[in-house]
């Protein structure tokens, strides 16, 4: 039976390292019940670093922290190896509430396989229906040859990074090679057909073949898929190009949500916006459903209790499924409600109002 948690992780405990710190203290032969009491140790905001070190005198420590109290409640209440919620007591109703399932499904972004210096492409010129690009070989892990050539439009999308997603606004300073459809999915349009419908493109692939078939980024029944078509790239299906998508950073601290479609591209004119694997999304071709969506995730409640079980740096695919999100229903007002202030505040640089009345019609729909 754990008795309590001491959560040390916000403060630096001993000095040379940064790891996370915890004590718990436990009762041998006990069984665990919940909620379980969990203090969580902070540096005091009006701080900008705690001075003590790792042989101060407690009263030095307790001047310069602030020290929560918290309760502890699985994620999943009926598995008793699930991760746990952290919140404070006032919150525990609130966070129950929230923790759930839902219908939805999270996936990763486009991935390139260990390919980015080849499918990350940079548009220098328009020329009619052809683009004048050139591949991006900076910081790429795998170094490959430098190409300025001239592709179709066709199969070259806006790309988006983690690095350009904020609250409710995004960014995006890449293009992405995709030669793939809604229609082959997985498989990307097969080499012959792809040769008769933009020729430039198959050419500049041939000239990065032996980079592409050593690509290990594929794995399994994927390897196959390499095998045969050597220009494929993964995490494709038709909701790679669903008209909208619910987007959060897969590298962040907290979690950043935001809806994303098409965009008027200065070269490619109206084209869809694809994430790559840095991105974890929700596919929907209803724009009020992802609005909706986005708000719920983004109200305070719900963000807070994902960040309280996700890992401290990254926010997998899998934080969904731990979440009571009511399925869309447009026939009711507060998921409509909810939507409609979530694509108000989209592209603000302001969006604590939206998202206060997006918490208090959360209230509501939870009761």
């Amino acid at each position: 039976k754990v008795i309590k948690v001491e959560d040390l992780s916000k403060i630096r405990v001993f000095e040379n390292t940064t790891n996370s710190t915890a004590l718990f203290f436990a009762k041998k032969g006990a069984e665990n019940t919940y909620p379980v009491p969990y203090y969580l140790w902070e540096k005091r905001k009006d701080l900008k670093k705690c001075s003590f070190g790792a042989y101060s005198q407690l009263p030095e420590v307790m001047s310069q922290v602030r020290v929560s109290e918290q309760c502890a409640i699985p994620a999943v209440k009926e598995d008793i190896t699930s991760l746990w919620i952290t919140t404070d007591v006032d919150s525990l109703d609130s966070m129950k509430k929230v923790l759930g399932t839902n219908e939805y499904r999270a996936r990763t972004g486009v991935f390139t396989g260990g390919a980015n210096a080849v499918y990350w492409l940079r548009i220098n010129g328009l020329n009619g229906e052809y683009v004048t690009v050139t591949n991006i070989v900076e910081r790429a892990k795998r170094k490959s040859e430098q190409l300025t050539t001239e592709i179709e439009k066709s199969f070259v999308f806006p790309m988006l990074k983690g690095s350009n997603v904020s609250k409710w606004k995004i960014r995006y300073d890449t293009y992405l090679l995709c030669p793939h459809t809604a229609e082959t999915k997985m498989w990307p349009v097969p080499q012959a057909e792809l040769m008769r419908v933009a020729p430039k493109t198959m050419h500049y692939l041939q000239h990065f073949k032996a980079n592409l078939d050593g690509r290990n980024g594929f794995a399994g029944w994927e390897k196959d898929i390499q095998r045969q078509e050597f220009h494929s790239i993964l995490r494709i299906g038709d909701y790679t190009f669903s008209k909208f998508k619910v987007i959060w950073k897969y590298i962040a601290s907290e979690f950043i949500c935001a809806v994303i479609s098409s965009v008027d591209d200065k070269f490619l004119c109206n084209k869809l916006i694809l994430p790559n694997e840095k991105i974890m999304y929700i596919s929907t071709d209803n724009e009020t459903e992802a609005y909706y969506l986005c708000g719920m995730l983004s109200s305070t409640i719900v963000a807070e209790c994902v960040k309280s079980y996700m890992n401290p740096t990254s926010i997998s695919a899998h934080v969904l499924n731990k979440l009571n999100i009511p399925s869309y229903d447009k026939n009711n007002t507060l998921h409509k409600d909810i939507a409609n202030l979530c694509k108000a505040g989209h592209g603000e640089d302001e969006i604590t109002e939206y998202k206060q009345k997006i918490d208090r019609h959360l209230i509501r729909l939870y009761d």
